[in-house]
């Protein structure tokens, strides 16, 4: 990392490998929006932010896929959002270009080890903006979900603070709905930042 991603060369899975279908990676996306109360740590460095604490009863919030346990042998399906961050511009180039935003959004899982013996940390999603380079297709609709959870984060005044916020409101769920979970590439990482061995 970083690296450059490209797209197959013909149809899908002709450079990658064979298409992986629905029903063997089982894609379950069940997001749900951080509880009114919710801490959360703020980190000025890349907009860095951590959700330290839910209040009681507050729903589970996960993504759950096979990918890791059928192709890389590990022993986890299922990934829990705890953070994000903000890098400009993307750490990746996709077809040779860069784009002028990423935000991942940081997975953990609930159990220490793997079949393998190895340590899975994270599954990471990483989501990138243009303001040229865009998808046509993003309808007004999608584009007002996407601004919603950038106003709620309100970057701006958080830049000029050191203060950790408790949240109001953060419309996560229909922001991370929003997405095209389809048409993505996957590959075995790490952290992009030193001592980069997560």
């Amino acid at each position: 990392s970083p690296i450059n991603l490209m797209d197959p060369l013909g149809p899908y899975g002709y450079v990658y490998g064979n298409v992986i279908p629905h029903e063997i990676e089982q894609l379950e996306i069940a997001y749900q929006d951080p509880a009114p109360g919710s801490s959360m740590t703020y980190e000025k460095k890349n907009f860095f932010m951590f959700l330290d604490k839910l209040p009681e009863g507050s729903d589970e919030s996960y993504i759950s896929s096979k990918l890791a346990q059928r192709i890389y042998d590990y022993n986890y399906t299922k990934f829990y959002p705890t953070s994000f961050h903000v890098h400009h511009k993307t750490e990746h180039q996709f077809n040779g270009n860069f784009y002028d935003t990423s935000m991942h959004t940081n997975h953990y899982v609930d159990s220490p080890s793997s079949n393998d013996g190895s340590d899975l940390r994270m599954l990471t999603l990483s989501f990138e903006f243009s303001i040229e380079n865009y998808d046509r297709s993003v309808s007004l609709e999608e584009s007002i979900v996407i601004n919603n959870f950038f106003d709620d984060l309100n970057l701006m005044n958080r830049s000029s603070s050191s203060e950790s916020p408790v949240i109001d409101e953060l419309r996560f769920r229909e922001f991370m709905d929003t997405f095209d979970y389809e048409h993505r590439w996957v590959y075995l990482g790490g952290a992009a930042f030193p001592p980069c061995d997560q």
